[in-house]
């Protein structure tokens, strides 16, 4: 369990003393209005030096209905802050994603425009495979390929 020394349990217990004692004092200070010298109405908290002020009577606090229903506006303003920050965030999100995938598309668009061109030109030549190894193909893969090719250019490239 921990304890404080007892040379902090005092200054503690005197600040709790005084903001008990400060949360007793009425919240509003007295109010007054005057014209000065120069013809302009001062509002202020201590009456001016002639002491020839009126002093203001604060209004009545709202009825506690009035303050329940300000509270509900307020947090459903706030909800629906956080809520319209979500849906920003949500759709920036979903920009980016998009954006990924078109970038994505394009690659692959390249890439098979590329195989493409290269099985059209490949002639006599072997053709090098993902796996790294190269080899001659029949007519018959290489019609296959170059289908495939063209598959993935109508796919990738619309």
């Amino acid at each position: 369990m921990f304890s404080l020394p007892s040379k902090f349990l005092r200054p503690t217990a005197w600040l709790c003393a005084l903001v008990s004692a400060w949360a007793g004092l009425p919240l509003q200070a007295d109010m007054y209005r005057w014209v000065d010298e120069h013809g302009r109405t001062v509002y202020s908290q201590s009456p001016p030096p002639s002491g020839n002020a009126v002093k203001l009577k604060p209004p009545p606090p709202p009825p506690p209905d009035e303050v329940k229903a300000a509270e509900e506006r307020e947090r459903s303003a706030v909800d629906r802050a956080f809520k319209a920050q979500e849906d920003r965030t949500r759709a920036a999100q979903d920009k980016a994603k998009q954006d990924a995938a078109a970038e994505q598309r394009a690659k692959n668009c390249a890439a098979a425009r590329q195989n493409l061109e290269t099985l059209q030109n490949l002639g006599a030549r072997p053709l090098r495979m993902p796996n790294g190894q190269s080899r001659y193909l029949s007519e018959q893969e290489k019609t296959a390929k170059i289908h495939e090719a063209e598959q993935q250019i109508a796919r990738y490239c619309q």
